[in-house]
């Protein structure tokens, strides 16, 4: 993953959010999800830290990890 690629894909995740709480309800439907959730209050800021602390090796070791080609199927 090249720096600006996951630039661009931080900048798309963080301002997606912003834009999901445009308004005072859907700000309040946030924070009603944390309660139901059992997460903390802070639970986005910390989210939105971890983006932008984010680097590619941390997404190339999640894929490793994660993304098991054996396991996976084509689909055509």
């Amino acid at each position: 993953v090249s720096a600006s690629e996951l630039e661009t894909v931080r900048n798309f995740i963080l301002g997606d959010f912003i834009n999901e709480v445009d308004t005072i309800f859907a700000l309040c439907d946030k924070y009603r999800s944390l309660h139901l959730n059992g997460l903390p209050l802070d639970w986005h800021k910390r989210m939105g830290m971890g983006i932008q602390q984010l680097h590619a090796e941390d997404l190339q070791q999640a894929a490793q990890e994660w993304l098991k080609p054996e396991e996976m199927h084509r689909v055509l």
